[in-house]
């Protein structure tokens, strides 16, 4: 958790409860943020690391929920 946090850091981030959320998804998916894609995408230009994790979290929220159509289980 230690080794997420700094890394957190490393990448920009300040808010705390961001870097707790992206302390969750490295437990859940363990490289995630030292992947090149995703480190270019959150160092990018443009928004704060917050704000690009903030988007991450809402595809991924789009990309969990039941499509039209689906049914529930």
């Amino acid at each position: 958790m230690r080794e997420a946090y700094e890394h957190g850091l490393s990448l920009g981030f300040g808010a705390l409860s961001h870097l707790i959320y992206m302390m969750y998804l490295s437990a859940d998916w363990p490289g995630l943020f030292r992947r090149p894609g995703t480190v270019r995408y959150l160092r990018r230009p443009g928004a704060t690391p917050e704000q690009r994790l903030d988007d991450m979290i809402a595809v991924l929220h789009k990309l969990a929920a039941p499509q039209d159509g689906e049914r529930k289980s």
